[in-house]
């Protein structure tokens, strides 16, 4: 007998599967993006304003002054506790913090058969407060939001394929010097 509240039911239901898949495969091509683009086990790779990082490693916790960034897991896992706070981020989230802040961050989940495979992007903080201003957003309304400049969510399909799309330009001079007009 089929249940249409089991697992299968609801995943293979019209326009859910597909949703899953689409997730799923744009996952798979960022994991691949930054498997092309670093070096397993070694420091993270810098590229023109966004960083990979690819290891098989569990770490002990390492505190450091974090800058505002985007950080996107596309495979494995990491904690960043900031004070009393832990914020637990697997493949498909992302932490985003927005200003300078202490934190202390490990990676939870790696090994050789499966690396964490993480994405960075650096944010502007003059551009992070138009855009609140822009979108008319008050202090303290965030997804997330913990009373301090950092949260954790999952990632749509739309970021993941942003940065998939950022990663397919390293290696072309030409379309990253077109895209390089536009920054001011």
């Amino acid at each position: 007998m089929h249940d249409p509240l089991s697992f299968a039911g609801i995943v293979c239901r019209p326009g859910v599967g597909a949703w899953w898949n689409g997730t799923v495969d744009k996952l798979d091509e960022l994991c691949a993006q930054i498997t092309r683009l670093a070096t397993r086990n070694a420091p993270p790779t810098r590229l023109d304003g966004v960083q990979v990082f690819a290891t098989d490693r569990v770490t002990e916790p390492l505190g450091t002054v974090t800058e505002p960034c985007l950080a996107m897991v596309a495979q494995g896992a990491k904690r960043s506790v900031l004070g009393e706070r832990i914020f637990d981020y697997r493949a498909g989230q992302y932490l985003v913090v927005t200003l300078d802040l202490p934190l202390t961050s490990q990676i939870t989940r790696a090994d050789a058969a499966e690396p964490a495979l993480f994405f960075g992007l650096r944010l502007k903080p003059a551009v992070i407060a138009q855009l609140l201003l822009d979108a008319g957003a008050a202090p303290g309304t965030g997804r997330g939001d913990t009373g301090a400049a950092i949260g954790t969510s999952d990632a749509d399909d739309d970021l993941i394929d942003a940065a998939v799309r950022r990663l397919r330009l390293v290696g072309n001079p030409v379309d990253q010097r077109v895209l390089a007009h536009d920054r001011a």
